[in-house]
């Protein structure tokens, strides 16, 4: 899915040290759509969609019973948004205040499994 609004979607992954599992955050927030345009199909500009780095769907119910076929296809998407990009300069000035979206995974899902839904509201400012 790609973003419709005027900004295109940077991606930063923070780890959490200090705490029993070091859980992951991924963090989506605007920048320039001219970067966003020329890199959301490079590969080393972004991440695997299941970005918790196992065999397997880490954190998906279905990781148990679902067919190692599923499990490749699904590890072959890729975020359709810029790792370490700049955030944009309406946010940088303060011309535009920036809203944070938190999006955490839940019991079914990974934290990348609302995506879509982030590009939108991100790619809106």
């Amino acid at each position: 899915m790609e973003p419709e609004g005027p900004y295109g979607v940077g991606h930063r992954q923070i780890q959490i040290s200090g705490q029993d599992q070091n859980p992951i955050i991924s963090v989506f927030y605007p920048i320039e759509k001219d970067v966003y345009e020329a890199c959301k199909d490079n590969d080393e500009r972004t991440s695997e969609w299941m970005v918790d780095g196992s065999e397997s769907v880490k954190g998906m119910l279905i990781s148990e019973l679902a067919p190692t076929f599923l499990l490749t296809c699904l590890r072959a998407y890729r975020l359709r948004a810029i790792n370490d990009a700049d955030l944009h300069q309406d946010f940088i000035s303060g011309s535009k205040r920036l809203t944070p979206v938190i999006s955490s995974p839940s019991k079914k899902g990974t934290r990348t499994m609302s995506s879509g839904l982030i590009y939108q509201l991100v790619g809106a400012g």
